[in-house]
Order: structure tokens, then sequence, then C-alpha cells
């Protein structure tokens, strides 16, 4: 991999990429029963801002005035033509109501620069003649600012060569046509991914990840489905493949039972579908009855429940583009499905109109730079300054005086049970592509305990987003993923094969870490009070685990912390309700110095470079401490504290190379991380010295060939490069790699140790309580001082009075790149045992350390 590119995080990514058949080019969807009189464009009206809303602000700067067409002293007025009936309104509908919610929601804050957002929506029945008529009233009569998210291709088509004309600004329109962008147009902007460029990354991913060769495209006949499945075709051909079928369809075409046919004839491994959700629906349906199973990869307009919801079973594993989050399941979701409950309850979330709300958060922060007094040529240059804009429902994306395009990246997302899952991070023309979907065999039935629920509600708290993201929470979110769904198969080996946790399906509730602690104390109480979690996994960041500790013991809520490293959590208080399946960052100190010691047993000096916050200073301490101990005289060069994500570190690394100590000492973590070693390397780091690397685990698959020879990792324990060659890491492995195209790092093994953990918990405590569903009570008893087996081997709950894991704790030095791995192996790998790294059940780490490791069981 090439480092120098950012990882985008799927994080929360997911869906509903959905726009749309919004797309077609094509002659214009009829309705089933024509009206009796010529169709007309009618202004359709929709709720405002409640009556209640503040009012508008103002400031002591320039007066408000009507400063151009559609501005007035306390409004500005936006226009939007949208079918509102007819077969093409389940989609214009939501789109106008996630606009308003938006503004409505905006309005209720106050406005923008003192002023209310206004929108006029246009019935114009999907029909191009209508369109043009209504654009002319929102503009002649109506006086609007500017046109926001017209729907479809040859409706919007048919109106640029006028807005042009009279200067409008035409924003976020509801199409992926390359008509918006090229040739450039000062006065439109696109807003989702063209197809042109969909076609292009499809192909890259079909060839790519899923190692496609046989493809066989299914598209729509016209200006929509030929820009896609051309642009996708030319990709493949420019790679030396040829589909072995293309079939096209007509819109308006009902029957597929002869597409379907002419697929299967051809035995293509994938087939590519650019086709708006009926003939899409209609295909597989004819596809399943046939026995017909390839791989499907469709255009992001389909990734939408109504695909599964006509499609039934036969859209089970469909593979779609996706350029939003999910509607329905993502934290950065949240404000849009409250707006949208409050001001259209009897819409539902959705791709559609989570879209519009996502083009209202472009509009907004256009007019908030476009001055006090806006112009549409201000309004203009605000939506060029645009760069790298996201507010988390969509990749970050630029706007410049030349480009006007929008999203350039898509990610994939799967379907399975009406949901949509991603199964990749976003990427672009040339973007990494973070996972792949795998196949399993079928689960085998068990009978469930008397009282079981038929569900499980699990909420995971990880970072989705943020520097901690890529390094840490995203694998262990997606360890999460794939476990829960191989668990809810009963695909995983014994004794782990029961389907879900007792049978129950488990359900999680995905909530991101970034934020800070107070913020995950309320997500917490929420997931608890609101979200009525059967128990939480959670917690990467030791201040988040510190401040929702005893909130854990007021609301009695079983939760296991699956990662975060402080020690302080059961040395300094008892709990009940709360265990952590993974060892504290001791551990990885202890294990460090040991290590150390084994390759320079005359070490004479050490100096650290770790980040200035808790975890590097309570890293550096009990390094530097247990080097001491085990090595009194040892003599300390440099301790350098640079600030978190700094980024930079030339400074220090002079320092460090200045002080020529024997050892250098490192909890460096993510970016800060790899920037140490991509600034170091060329300079000798880790030569003279060696460098030690308690995190490193994380850095291997995303650097590749890029990590220097000689250098020590480790892993936060067992996990990861260190994981031992059993059973449960085979199968763990195999599934996420599978899935995910790298293999797991340690935040993904410790995640599989809290999941696993708290199964086995739950089934124990069912069999001792005679194969009845047991209390919470009954679940806490049985994970008391459990031992269980993962994917790193045993664990045992010992400290802590058996609510504390231990661990070995296993370092390794860097060897030769292998290129059957993509990265360095790892040699001279020393397990220290549990026993050697770990104090005793009721001596904190700080007296152990101090008093010379009493009771330590080492080699």
């Amino acid at each position: 991999m090439n480092m120098q590119k950012q990882l985008v995080k799927i994080t929360s990514l997911l869906v509903s990429a959905t726009l749309v058949l919004t797309a077609c080019a094509a002659p214009t969807p009829q309705p089933t029963a024509p009206p009796t009189s010529p169709p007309v464009a009618g202004a359709t009206s929709l709720p405002t801002a409640p009556p209640n809303a503040p009012a508008p602000t103002t400031a002591a700067e320039e007066p408000l005035t009507a400063s151009d067409v559609g501005v007035t002293a306390d409004t500005i007025l936006f226009g939007m033509t949208a079918a509102q009936t007819g077969p093409v309104a389940t989609i214009g509908a939501p789109l106008a109501h996630g606009l308003q919610a938006y503004f409505n929601y905006i309005n209720a804050q106050g406005g923008v620069n003192g002023r209310q957002i206004k929108l006029i929506v246009e019935d114009d029945q999907y029909t191009p003649a209508n369109t043009v008529a209504a654009v002319k009233k929102l503009v002649e009569s109506d006086h609007i600012f500017a046109l926001v998210r017209p729907l479809g291709t040859a409706q919007t088509a048919a109106v640029l060569d006028y807005t042009q004309e009279k200067g409008v600004p035409v924003v976020g329109i509801a199409s992926g046509s390359s008509l918006w962008s090229t040739p450039f147009k000062k006065t439109v902007f696109g807003i989702q991914p063209t197809y042109a460029l969909e076609g292009k990354l499809m192909a890259q991913y079909a060839l790519d990840t899923l190692k496609a060769r046989n493809i066989a495209v299914f598209y729509q006949d016209d200006a929509f489905g030929k820009e896609g499945a051309n642009a996708f075709m030319e990709a493949l051909q420019a790679r030396g493949v040829t589909p072995v079928a293309v079939v096209p369809y007509t819109p308006g075409e009902t029957d597929f039972s002869s597409h379907a046919l002419k697929l299967q004839e051809a035995k293509p491994d994938l087939v590519f579908v650019y086709a708006i959700v009926v003939p899409a629906s209609s295909l597989l349906k004819e596809a399943e009855k046939n026995g017909f199973k390839p791989k499907w990869l469709m255009t992001y307009v389909l990734a939408d429940p109504i695909l599964p919801a006509l499609a039934g079973s036969a859209a089970e594993g469909v593979l779609a583009g996706a350029w939003l989050v999910d509607p329905l399941r993502a934290n950065e979701a949240q404000t849009y499905r409250d707006a949208l409950k409050q001001f259209f309850p009897e819409e539902l979330p959705g791709g559609y109109s989570l879209s519009s709300w996502a083009v209202g958060e472009v509009i907004v922060e256009a007019l908030k730079r476009a001055g006090r007094n806006p112009t549409r040529q201000s309004f203009i240059a605000a939506l060029e300054s645009l760069q790298n804009f996201t507010t988390g429902l969509t990749p970050p994306f630029s706007y410049s005086d030349s480009d006007h395009q929008g999203i350039k990246q898509l990610a994939i997302v799967e379907q399975h049970g009406g949901n949509w899952t991603p199964v990749s991070s976003f990427f672009g023309e040339a973007g990494e592509i973070t996972a792949a979907p795998t196949a399993a065999p079928s689960a085998t039935p068990r009978v469930a305990p008397t009282g079981a629920p038929a569900e499980i509600k699990i909420g995971v708290v990880t970072f989705l987003s943020g520097a901690a993201a890529a390094p840490f929470g995203i694998p262990s979110r997606n360890a999460a993923e794939i476990l829960i769904e191989q668990l809810n198969a009963g695909r995983a080996p014994a004794p782990y094969n029961i389907p879900g946790i007792g049978t129950a399906k488990i359900v999680p509730v995905f909530i991101d870490e970034a934020g800070g602690a107070d913020k995950q104390v309320a997500e917490y109480r929420r997931l608890v009070t609101d979200e009525k979690v059967d128990l939480v996994i959670g917690y990467i960041s030791s201040a988040d685990c510190l401040a929702v500790a005893p909130v854990v013991e007021e609301l009695k809520t079983l939760t296991v912390f699956f990662d975060c490293g402080t020690n302080q959590i059961f040395e300094e208080a008892d709990h009940t309700y709360l265990f952590r399946t993974s060892a504290h960052q001791i551990i990885d100190s202890v294990g460090a110095a040991r290590y150390a010691l084994m390759r320079k047993p005359d070490l004479g000096s050490i100096s650290g470079i770790n980040q200035n916050y808790a975890w590097g200073q309570d890293s550096w301490n009990a390094f530097s401490q247990s080097v001491l101990q085990l090595h009194p005289g040892t003599l300390i060069g440099t301790v350098q504290f640079p600030r978190l994500l700094a980024g930079e570190y030339s400074a220090e690394i002079s320092a460090l190379l200045a002080a020529r100590s024997d050892v250098i000492h490192s909890s460096f973590w993510g970016g800060d991380l790899e920037s140490l070693l991509i600034q170091g390397a060329p300079r000798g780091l880790g030569q003279d010295s060696l460098l030690v690397l308690t995190t490193g685990d994380t850095a291997l698959p995303r650097l590749g060939a890029d990590v220097p020879l000689g250098l020590v990792i480790g892993g936060r324990g067992p996990h990861g490069a260190f994981a031992p060659d059993n059973d449960l890491n085979r199968w763990f492995k195999k599934v996420y790699s599978d899935r995910f195209s790298v293999r797991p790092v340690y935040p993904s093994y410790h995640m599989a140790q809290a999941i696993l953990g708290v199964k086995a918990a739950y089934e124990k405590a069912v069999a001792a309580n005679g194969n009845q569903w047991p209390t919470v009570e009954q679940v806490i008893a049985a994970f008391t001082g459990l031992e269980f087996d993962t994917p790193s081997g045993i664990i045992k709950m010992a400290l802590g009075n058996g609510h504390q894991a231990v661990e070995p704790s296993a370092y390794g030095l860097t060897g030769e790149f292998n290129p059957a791995t993509g990265e360095v192996d790892i040699v001279q790998v020393q397990v220290f045992q549990a026993a050697c790294v770990n104090p005793p059940p009721g001596v904190k780490s700080s007296d152990w350390i101090a008093g010379g490791f009493q009771g330590a069981k080492c080699p």
C-alpha cells in the first residue's frame, strides 16, 4: 500500500447511495393510469418550521437587504422540481422531504445569517416538458435565488440552457449524469459520483477485489444505463477483459425471463447491473427461479431498501455502490432521523431523503460563506471554496472554479436480510479497497433454551471516525461485523457453533467513540435507556473507559471493555457489571522491557518518544521503571513527548539519534507511528538503536515493504502477526481476510475476545441454569473468573475479582518483506506467558514493578 494515501473509514459508511432512478435520461416512465387531462406542474406545499421557531438572529453588521433575486431582508427562496405524483413520486417525495426537513431544522435555529430559508417544490411528474414549465415559473414568477436538488437527467438537461442564460445556480442535481460536469458549466453543481466514474470504479472492484474474470453486463438502454455500463466495459477492456454477455433492456419492459436466460447461458461468475429498481428486482427473481446464482454487482442507484423489498430472498448477497452513510443506523445520521420524524412523521428514513439532507448541508455551508447579503455570484464562489468538505454523511469532496462534479468516491455495500452492510471503505480511481465479501456454509439448527429471546441487542462502541478509526476502530468494527454474522449463522467452529448467543440472534448497535468522554457517557446512557440494549461492548480510549465505568454500575448493565489499556479500572475499584476481556497496558511495557533485555543484555541507556497524553506517558513510565528494575544502573538518554497527532518529528528524531541510546521505546500508534517510521528510516532511526514499537502490529499491513529491518514489534498480546496457529485463529483470519482483503490486527482480536467471552459466559449460564435463559446476575456469575477459548488462545478472567483478563505478551523483530503476505515477516518471536507480565491478583501494577515483579513466572 502507498501509505501517503489517506485511508477513509467505513466506518460507518453505508448505504444508500441511492440516487436514483433519478437517473434516467430515457423516455419518461408513464403513470399506470394516465391523467385524463394534460399533466401540469403544480407547486407542492410542504410543512415549514414550527411557529415557535426562534426568531432570526441579527448582528451589529451591515443591514440585511434584498441583495439579489430571491433574497429579501428576512428570507432566501429556493426552488426544486421533482415528481410528487405518479410512479416516480416514491423517489421525488422523499427527496423533497429530506431537503425541506433540513431547511426546517436550520430555520428553527435562526436560519442563515439572519434569514429564513424557503423552498418551493414543483411537481413535474418526471416529465421533461413539465420540468421546463415548472422551472420557468420558479424563475420568472416566484423569483427563486437558485434551483436545488432537481430530479432526473432528462428533466434537468431540458432546462440547463435556460438556467444558464438566466444566471440561476443549479445545485445538487439528483442524477449522476456527466452532463453536469462535462463540459464545465459555471452555474451547475453536481453532488453524487457520475455514472461514468462509478462504472470505472466498479470494474476496478470486480477485477481487483472480487477477482472476477467471466463478467456479464445487464443495463438500461438509455443515456443513464449506457453511461455507467459503457464506462464499466471500457475499464474491463483496458485490462484485457471482454464481457461474456451484454444484455440491454428498454425502459418499459416488464418481462425479464429472456434476459435472465441469456445471462445464464453465458456462465458468468459476476453480473454487473446498471438499471433501475423494478427491472433489477425482476431480473433477480427470474435468476433465482432458474437457479442462476452469480455474484451480483450493482449501481448505487439500487442500494436502497426498496430493492430487497421487491426482490425478496433473490437480493440476498447483492453488492452495490454507496456514497452516503446508512440512513437507518449511522450515528452521523441521527440528527437527520430526528428531524425527519419531527417534520415528516410518515416518511421513513431512507437514502433518497438523506441524500437531499446532505445537499441541504452543502447549500447552507455555502450560504454562510457567501456573506451577510449573498448574491448568486457570491453563492457560486462560496460553493467553489468548499475543499474536502463533509459533515460525516458523505466522503470528503471538493469544488473549484473549474470543477463542479462533487463526490468522486464510492464504497461497496452488501445486502443481507433487508439491510445494506458496508464491506469496503470509500475508494476512488486510485484509492484503496479494504474489504470484499465472503461465503460460508449454512448453519446447523439448535434447540433454543427455555425463555430465550429471539434477539440479544448489543451496543458496540468503537472509533468510526477520527485519528483512531483507521488503525483501531475500523478493524475492531470489522471484526464485530464478521463475527456476529458468522455466529448468527452458526458458522463458527466449536465451542462457538451454536447460532447466535444461546440461539438468540445478535443485533449490534454501532456507536462512534469519537467525541470525548462526556459524549461517551451520554451515548452509554442513551444505549441503555433509549436503545434498551442487553449489554454493551466497547471503548478504545482509556479516558472513555474511566468515565463510563461508574455509569455502568449505576445503570446495572452488563458491559465489556474490549481494548482500553488503563490499569486503573480494576485496580482502583471493584465492579459488578463491568468486565474487560483484554489485558491492561502493563503487559506491553513489561514485555517490551524483557524483550529489549533479551536482545541487549548489556543495555546501557534507553530513550523514548511517546505521545504527550496519558497513554504515552503511562507507557513510558511503566517501560522505563521495568527496565530499571530488571537492569539497575541503566541510564536515561532523551525522553521526547511530542503532541498527539503532530505528524512531523524531525526535531525529535534528531534528538534520538544524538542520544545514541541502546534502546528507543515508543508506544506511538496510527498515523503518528507510520509518520515516525517513514521520516525516521531514511535517517537511520532504528539502525544503531533497538527501536521498540509496542503497538507496531497495526502498521505492518498498512506499510508493507516500507517497514525497516530489525524493529521490535508488539501486538498488545498474542494477536495479529503473533496469533497462534489454532482452529479458531485459522477460521477467524480466513473469514476476516476474505471479507476485508487484509489480515486482522490486534484491535480485531480484542473485539473477538469480547464477543466470544460474552457468548461463552451466556452459554455457560444457560447450561448451569438447566437450559433456561439466564438472568443478568447469572451471566455475571458465569463470566466471573471465566476461562474461554479465542483466536489468540485461552483467556482467563484472573484479576479484579475475576472481572479483568490476563494475557501473554508477544514481541519479535521485523524481517524481510514477504510478497505472499504483503508485509514483512516477524522473526525471533518471544511470547511471555501471562504469569510473567501480569501482576498477581490483588497487587497494583505500580507496586508490583516497584517491588521487583514479585511472583512473576518467567522463562
